[in-house]
């Protein structure tokens, strides 16, 4: 990994970071250092409820027998809240 792709600068979130990558293989590799942080991030600087909010929405119209896909599971945290509340037939891609 080259030296530039450690973390953000101070002051720069994870966001401006990931995005100001000059390659595809730099950008992988921001995301993957980023991915331990982006959810505390998102929540924290963008008030991102989007997991929580998808969470819900399945649990209202999924019983929890129900077959799952996730399909751009990210960093799984969806599937993680579903499995806390029952669900056990979780597919991510």
């Amino acid at each position: 990994m080259s030296p530039d792709t450690d973390s953000p600068a101070p002051g720069q979130g994870g966001v401006e970071w990931v995005y100001s990558s000059t390659s595809s293989e730099q950008l992988v590799e921001r995301y993957d250092i980023w991915s331990s942080s982006y959810e505390a991030e998102m929540e924290d600087n963008y008030g991102w409820p989007d997991p929580r909010m998808t969470a819900t929405v399945v649990r209202k119209h999924v019983p929890l027998g129900g077959r799952i896909l996730d399909a751009g599971v990210g960093t799984g945290l969806v599937g993680q809240l579903l499995s806390e509340v029952g669900y056990t037939d979780l597919t991510g891609l």
